[in-house]
């Protein structure tokens, strides 16, 4: 209630302010405020008792781009290390641009990073000379933490549960920053699914567990059961009769509810779960093709599924999908099949490897025979 008193006479200190610009003398002056982060009763209320009027005007988010031009001007004002007088040293700090990317360009969810980094948390210089040390994990929670304090997110979805559960599904939720931690396709779809039946829903189309992927539209419109699904890493490189996951504990792969991660090395899957056709004919979706050489008591389950491939690639396919036991999924969108959100998550796991050197055409052409700046430029450009 004392919050909100201080927020109404903030917000008339502000009108009064502004009114002699508005209703004064013709003058050769203009003032158009916009007034970011004000909470629209607030405005509302002050709206019926004056003379004023305003409109709601929908601001577009910051671009990735934006905010490293922001994060520059705090580099440069705290004089930051650069690498041969060219780049900032931050730009190849990968969680710090993970965790610009989660504020997914909300200005204020911006402004709270850059207070903990630079402000309260850490000195500026000492956070840009340091930033490979830095705690991120720690840093996230903090920033969430702001979140909290201002806007009490926690009563929010206490009081409005299904309301919170269908934003989740669209892709807003906090997993912390860490320099080892990147979303895990296979733990997604497991957390998606689940997802899915705390919304009430008992089956779904594949389209929709994997949304944005390239196939056949009939293998799309397939509709699948639902099941609460966890995660098991197999010992043993499937197939093979028995599957055991690390403590030694059975595996009841055939049941589908579990999404398994396959042993070290396996040829047959990086990863597989097997679905229930709704009406089904006991055929099952499964991530890959040949199971010739499995056992003859996996062949005989195996022979009444439908193996679907999905595929999750960071280049572009310009090739039309014609078979129908494979889903393709593209970098290009990630953000349709992640959400936004976990889009960037996904790209950073995806990459991981991809050594983040070779992102300016100068170090390409240093460092890799036969590459010139016409060829680096167009790598970059792809």
């Amino acid at each position: 209630m004392k919050r909100e008193m201080e927020e109404k006479l903030l917000f008339k200190k502000m009108i009064n302010g502004l009114a002699s610009y508005m209703f004064g003398p013709s003058s050769h002056i203009f003032v158009q405020p916009f007034l970011s982060g004000i909470v629209p009763h607030v405005v509302i209320s002050t709206k019926e008792s004056s003379k004023v009027s305003f409109r709601f005007v929908k601001c577009s988010q910051l671009s990735l781009k934006a905010m490293i031009e922001i994060t520059d001007h705090y580099a440069q004002k705290f004089n930051a290390e650069k690498f041969d007088q060219s780049e900032y040293r931050w730009k190849f700090c990968q969680p710090f641009i993970q965790l610009l990317e989660d504020t997914r360009g909300l200005s204020r969810a911006l402004q709270y990073v850059f207070h903990e980094c630079l402000g309260t948390g850490c000195n500026g210089k000492e956070f840009f000379k340091t930033i490979d040390k830095q705690n991120f994990d720690n840093i996230f929670h903090n920033v969430k933490a702001y979140f909290q304090e201002h806007y009490n997110i926690h009563e929010f979805i206490q009081n409005n549960k299904k309301l919170a559960l269908e934003l989740l599904y669209h892709g807003i939720d906090r997993i912390p920053v860490s320099v080892e931690e990147y979303l895990n396709e296979t733990i997604y779809y497991a957390f998606r699914t689940n997802l899915l039946i705390k919304c009430e829903k008992e089956s779904a189309r594949l389209n929709e567990l994997y949304s944005g992927a390239y196939g056949t539209q009939s293998t799309l419109n397939i509709e699948v059961e639902l099941k609460e699904l966890s995660v098991c890493c197999a010992r043993q490189q499937f197939p093979c009769v028995e599957l055991t996951d690390k403590k030694s504990n059975s595996i009841d792969w055939a049941k589908g509810e579990n999404v398994i991660i396959n042993g070290t090395s396996a040829k047959w899957t990086d990863a597989f779960i097997v679905k229930e056709k709704v009406n089904s004919h006991n055929e099952h979706e499964k991530n890959l093709l040949d199971s010739t050489s499995a056992p003859k008591k996996v062949q005989d389950i195996l022979s009444k599924c439908q193996h679907i491939i999905i595929a999750f690639i960071i280049q572009p396919l310009e090739n039309k999908i014609s078979n129908p036991d494979c889903f393709i999924i593209m970098k290009g969108n990630f953000k349709e099949n992640f959400g936004p959100i976990f889009a960037s998550r996904a790209t950073f796991y995806m990459t991981r490897d991809i050594n983040p050197n070779f992102s300016d055409f100068s170090c390409m052409i240093n460092q890799i025979p036969g590459v010139g700046r016409v060829t680096a430029n167009e790598i970059i450009k792809s």
